[in-house]
Parts: C-alpha cells; structure tokens; sequence
C-alpha cells in the first residue's frame, strides 16, 4: 500500500472530501505538523480558520499538478 508523503510546515494543501464546514477542493497552508499520527493543523485560505486534519483528507498541491497532468 502507497504511503502519503508527509507534509511540512508552508506545504500548500487542499481538502479531498468535505469535512466540517470545509467544502471539498478548500486550499490551505499547514501551519503545524504532528507526523507521528498523521495530523496537521491546517489554516484554510477562504475562512482563515485552524482545523486540524488527517492526511489522507489532504493533497499537497504539487502531487495534485502530476495527477492531472500538470
């Protein structure tokens, strides 16, 4: 099974699934990261609120680009 990479601090990330009020596609930066188990805390661009959030609900922008081409 592929594992994510692992994301750091000013990594540009969007949101796979909707979660909480974040509608799916949201753009955000991590601002904190807890790799051990796989969390970061995420500012979002369009509400400018903090959530933290599992890596698997996240794309970096960069692996996004290569998936469709870009």
């Amino acid at each position: 099974m592929h594992r994510p990479q692992l994301l750091s601090v000013g990594d540009r990330v969007r949101v796979l699934r909707p979660l909480a009020h974040l509608p799916r596609g949201t753009n955000g930066t991590v601002q904190r990261a807890f790799p051990t188990v796989d969390l970061y805390d995420v500012l979002f661009d369009e509400c400018r609120v903090l959530y933290v959030i599992h890596r698997r609900d996240l794309v970096v922008e960069a692996e996004r680009a290569r998936a469709v081409g870009g």
